[in-house]
C-alpha cells in the first residue's frame, strides 16, 4: 500500500485540467450547446484529515476546490460543493450529484485531497480515514472499504445517463 506521503492530489489536478479541456471542446460548438441539458458539478476540497498527523494535512486543496467551483459557476454549472468531507458526506454528495443528472446533462467531478492507488485501483480519501494499522492485502482491503473508489464514482455518474461526463 502506498502511504499518505504520496497524495493523489497532483494527479487529480492533472486529471481535472484534462477534463476541463475535454469539456470545453465537447461543449464548444453551437450545435452541442443547443442540445445540452443541465450542467452539474460536484467539487470537493479536503485539507483537514482528523485522524492523520499534522505533517499529513494539506494546505491548498480547499483553495484549489474553491477556484474550480468559481470557474465552473462562471461556465453556468450548478455546483455542489463541500470542504473537508468525511465518508458519509462524500457518499451523500455523490448521491446528490447523480440524482440531479439526466440524459442530456453534463456532469463534472473535481476532488482535491488525499488519495491512494493500489492493486490497480484509485481511491479518494475522506477526511475521517484512519491511519493504516499495518501493511499488506488485508490493510489494503480495509482502506478500500473506508475510501471512495474512483471506479464506483465513474460508474455512478455513467449510470445517470449524462451525455458528457
Amino acid at each position: 500500500m502506498r502511504d499518505f506521503d504520496r497524495p493523489f492530489f497532483r494527479n487529480a489536478l492533472r486529471l481535472a485540467a484534462m477534463l476541463m479541456v475535454s469539456l470545453a471542446v465537447a461543449l464548444g460548438t453551437t450545435s452541442a450547446r443547443a442540445q445540452e441539458g443541465k450542467r452539474v458539478a460536484l467539487v470537493i476540497g479536503n485539507n483537514a484529515y482528523s485522524k492523520l498527523p499534522a505533517d499529513k494535512q494539506l494546505k491548498n486543496a480547499i483553495n484549489d476546490a474553491r477556484a474550480m467551483r468559481d470557474t465552473l459557476r462562471g461556465l453556468s454549472f450548478e455546483v455542489l460543493y463541500s470542504e473537508n468531507a468525511d465518508r458519509a458526506k462524500l457518499v451523500d454528495m455523490l448521491a446528490d450529484l447523480t440524482a440531479r443528472l439526466s440524459k442530456n446533462d453534463t456532469a463534472f467531478f473535481f476532488f482535491a485531497g488525499h488519495g491512494v492507488s493500489f492493486s490497480g485501483a484509485n481511491y479518494l480519501l475522506p477526511t475521517d480515514i484512519p491511519l493504516p494499522r499495518s501493511s499488506g492485502q488485508s490493510e489494503e482491503n480495509r482502506l478500500a472499504d473506508l475510501a471512495i473508489a474512483e471506479t464506483d464514482l465513474v460508474s455512478r455518474i455513467a449510470k445517470s445517463g449524462a451525455r458528457v461526463s
